[in-house]
């Protein structure tokens, strides 16, 4: 085995270098993630998703010490074009068919190293991993319930990572089923249409008197741009595609004559209007690039009475996952309060 490559190793002698291990869930996984990610995107700029899957996204249970990447790239991108650029961030390519390709790092002739990675490249479209992930993140009982069965199935098939795999394809197809109803449509919106639906409407229907008064604004006071049309989309739709998320925003637009504060100084009661601006004109954010900030509160002060004290229904957590799966630069302005610059 030391006269050989990894990739000239058997299936046999790679179950045996590398067999199967479980852990009890490290919080570093989270930051491993992160810093892999960064590099990935330098690398690949046209990503179109990058997400943290399998075990080590979901917290408190056992897990092999795997980070499992699942990233994807418009369908007008060749796959294999991209394999070079992710081998250069370290990684082999360990099998590939048109749809997919599975790349491992970490892996060396003495074993395991410190950090190993799996990367998956797939289309935009193929989410079975992301609703399964979601779906246990979301039901604490369910993911202990697959931690049971993979610790049952660990010293079974400690070098035998296929049968292992195979075991945990009931449960998997039937909770990632649960997350497709659940979350349903969370991963769905085509941005590339979206982009091109929404580029259309502005085109048409928006002066570009405008244009030119936000164009002034911005140099004169020397503004630098930090969202853009597809960031925007990828928040909007994103708010759109989760259940019963609505919330509140107060926005300052560049060609505003008034001066807005971004801070609530109470709990709404009423939701924002996220509609997609060619969908629904009146309920929509306004054209992107006239947003100077806006400020989103995930909170909702829900009426029970006159004389009851209205239930506050926190979602923060809701927002902050949204803004870390779509990249979203934000700054806080206060523990409730997200505020999101289309300009600085």
């Amino acid at each position: 085995m030391k006269n050989k490559k990894l990739t000239e190793l058997s299936l046999e002698e790679l179950w045996q270098l590398f067999p199967i291990v479980l852990t009890a869930h490290q919080d570093c996984w989270e930051d491993w993630y992160n810093e892999e990610a960064e590099l990935l995107k330098e690398e690949l700029p046209y990503i179109q998703r990058i997400s943290h899957i399998g075990s080590t996204a979901i917290k408190g249970i056992w897990a092999k010490p795997i980070i499992d990447i699942l990233m994807k790239v418009p369908r007008e991108e060749k796959l294999d074009n991209l394999k070079d650029a992710i081998e250069r961030c370290g990684y082999l390519c360990m099998a590939e068919n048109e749809s997919r390709i599975d790349f491992n790092k970490g892996y060396t002739l003495q074993g395991f190293a410190e950090r190993v990675f799996h990367l998956h490249l797939c289309y935009e479209g193929d989410n079975d991993e992301l609703y399964f992930r979601d779906y246990l993140q979301a039901n604490i009982a369910i993911a202990k319930e697959y931690e049971r069965l993979k610790l049952d199935l660990w010293k079974q098939y400690e070098h035998d990572r296929n049968m292992y795999t195979f075991s945990k394809g009931d449960f998997i197809k039937q909770y990632t089923q649960k997350g497709k109803l659940f979350f349903t449509g969370k991963y769905e919106y085509n941005i590339d249409k979206i982009y091109a639906k929404y580029k259309e409407f502005i085109a048409d229907n928006v002066d570009t008197k405008v244009k030119e008064a936000v164009n002034k604004i911005v140099e004169q006071r020397h503004l630098s741009s930090v969202m853009n049309d597809t960031k925007w989309l990828k928040l909007q739709t994103a708010i759109l595609s989760t259940p019963n998320f609505e919330p509140a925003y107060e926005v300052q637009l560049l060609t505003d004559d008034v001066v807005r504060s971004p801070i609530f100084e109470k709990v709404p009661t009423y939701l924002g209007d996220w509609e997609l601006i060619y969908e629904n004109y009146e309920f929509s954010l306004p054209a992107f690039f006239n947003i100077e900030w806006i400020a989103i509160h995930p909170r909702l002060a829900k009426y029970r009475g006159r004389l009851i004290e209205p239930e506050i229904i926190d979602k923060t957590s809701v927002l902050s996952e949204i803004l870390q799966r779509c990249n979203i630069p934000f700054e806080k302005e206060d523990e409730y309060t997200f505020i999101i610059y289309g300009y600085k």
